[in-house]
């Protein structure tokens, strides 16, 4: 109740420092922290609050008070659009892409620098083909394979990409049949004794047969992942029947890598990039595919101008 007259962020605190003062430490740690870390597999507690959290809150128009903007924003959450996906799977947004694009797309050729071209242009030099002239190049890909397309141009910025941590995270699919749980899933508290950070439910939130995804290491335990698929399944299935109480196997077990939003970040302050040069990535805005949209329609509109 007192959070309203708490103050706003602070520049230099860090996430776990802004949900304990805003609303104790107990709500951190059970809800809060779970649920923020588990975005990013990261601890909010090495996470500074400017970056990430603080352009959310900016996003969101938040103040000083988390609360009474949401009370404000009620109405309009009630009428937001629910959640969803592709019949196909995730796979299917890629592939539509992909045709959208048809011969303008090139596959299996890697980029392995951007330099300066004839004309004021730059010059997109691929492994296997002559350079592709441009007016403006966008970097949409993860920031250690952003740094080596920029070494030519742009040392001191390749620098700082090459230094972000990212959180080694492995995923595993489980089926539960019979399980019939709804919801939307669930985080696991700071605190438990389990190697799952948490669990979406695919077959209530997608209508997705059975089907439950399960997360596992991050920044809590990075070496988790280096583990052989049959180990990682059976945590999983372990964990899951010992939260929820119903039986899962194994599906498929694969690997990725999360940006981790940490104090490496700091060293994207003030970072310069040459002109017509942009990055449009994870690890520049909020996580998720509706924060990458919001950020490609910003930067296209901004590049047709």
């Amino acid at each position: 109740l007192l959070e309203p007259f708490t103050s706003p962020l602070y520049p230099r605190e860090t996430v776990e420092e802004f949900f304990v003062r805003k609303f104790g430490r107990e709500a951190y740690r059970s809800l809060l922290g779970p649920l923020y870390g588990g975005l990013y597999a990261s601890d909010p507690g090495r996470m500074p609050a400017r970056h990430a959290l603080g352009r959310v809150l900016e996003e969101f128009g938040v103040g000083r008070s988390l609360l009474l903007t949401f009370l404000r924003r009620g109405r309009q959450a009630r009428r937001a659009v629910p959640t969803v996906s592709f019949r196909g799977g995730m796979g299917a947004l890629p592939r539509a892409l992909a045709r959208s694009l048809g011969e303008r797309l090139r596959l299996g050729t890697p980029v392995r620098a951007v330099v300066p071209g004839p004309g004021g242009r730059l010059q997109v030099e691929a492994s296997s083909e002559d350079p592709v002239e441009a007016r403006a190049v966008v970097l949409t890909c993860p920031a250690p394979a952003a740094a080596g397309i920029l070494r030519s141009v742009a040392g001191d910025a390749a620098d700082r990409l090459e230094t972000l941590t990212y959180n080694p995270l492995a995923v595993v699919h489980l089926r539960g049949a019979g399980c019939g749980l709804r919801g939307f899933g669930y985080q696991v508290a700071f605190g438990e004794e389990l190697e799952t950070r948490g669990v979406t439910w695919n077959a209530s939130i997608f209508d997705r047969d059975e089907i439950y995804t399960a997360y596992l290491g991050g920044m809590k335990n990075p070496d988790l992942v280096k583990e052989e698929d049959d180990a990682l399944g059976r945590i999983a299935a372990a964990e899951f029947a010992e939260a929820t109480g119903c039986r899962a196997r194994p599906l498929e077990v694969s690997r990725t890598r999360v940006p981790a939003w940490d104090h490496t970040w700091n060293g994207l302050e003030g970072i310069a990039l040459p002109e017509r040069i942009h990055l449009c990535a994870a690890y520049t805005g909020r996580p998720g595919i509706p924060g990458r949209i919001v950020a490609a329609k910003s930067l296209a509109k901004r590049l047709r101008a």
